[in-house]
């Protein structure tokens, strides 16, 4: 319940009618206004942002939209929600499997990176354009859990979560290869960075020992 006072003073326009309505937008955190791809908003209250590809320069972005206020008005209440996805990754493998897997690396491909702003239910929302990009995260590797109820967690809140625009696609269809998809259909994929070693006489199944090998799992984001 923070209360924010505009450092220039401005004043409410006189009377109570609908000419005399003020419609207000806020959006947090300021940065946002200098981020790549940011169109600020217009008299319509509709502004633009692209989601960096750049994991460590996203932002949580936050909004509140308070339409038809008047002078009579008096103070503005305004409710902020956070506009974007949350992503974060967690894998196992089950245990009879008898194979350690090592991740070190996952990309979000063909995904929607620009969305603009709209009005649902007296709230801001985005709304996905088909701009498409790919997100990747890479990280020390990390051993795959066999347990299914305590996965190990490859990407967290706290350091490498994606924060992308909310949006649904279509997955990308592994009759077509990834090549064939990312020149026309683009559809949606996941792309792991992965070894597979066996664990009883210590062979590689996938990958070496000094590189990861690539595996493609189709994904529709809804």
């Amino acid at each position: 319940d923070n209360k924010y006072t505009c450092t220039t003073t401005y004043y409410w326009p006189n009377g109570t009618e609908t000419g005399d309505q003020l419609n207000f937008l806020a959006l947090y955190p300021t940065s946002v206004t200098s981020a790549e791809g940011f169109v600020a908003p217009s008299e319509a209250s509709v502004f633009t942002y692209k989601a960096s590809t750049t994991i460590g320069s996203q932002v949580d972005l936050m909004g509140a939209l308070a339409e038809g206020k008047t002078k009579s008005s008096d103070d503005v209440e305004m409710a902020f929600k956070h506009l974007l996805s949350q992503i974060v990754f967690t894998g196992y493998v089950e245990s009879a499997a008898n194979l350690k897997v090592t991740v070190s690396g996952i990309s979000l491909c063909n995904i929607k990176t620009t969305g603009t702003s709209s009005r649902e239910d007296d709230a801001l929302k985005l709304t996905a354009s088909d701009a498409k990009d790919t997100y990747a995260v890479t990280f020390t590797g990390k051993e795959l859990s066999t347990n299914a109820d305590s996965p190990t967690e490859l990407t967290t809140t706290a350091e490498n979560a994606l924060l992308l625009v909310p949006q649904t696609g279509t997955a990308w269809n592994p009759s077509s290869n990834i090549e064939a998809n990312n020149s026309s259909d683009k559809n949606v994929y996941l792309q792991v960075k992965v070894t597979a070693q066996n664990k009883t006489n210590n062979d590689y199944v996938l990958g070496t020992s000094s590189e990861a090998a690539t595996v493609y799992f189709p994904l529709a984001p809804n």
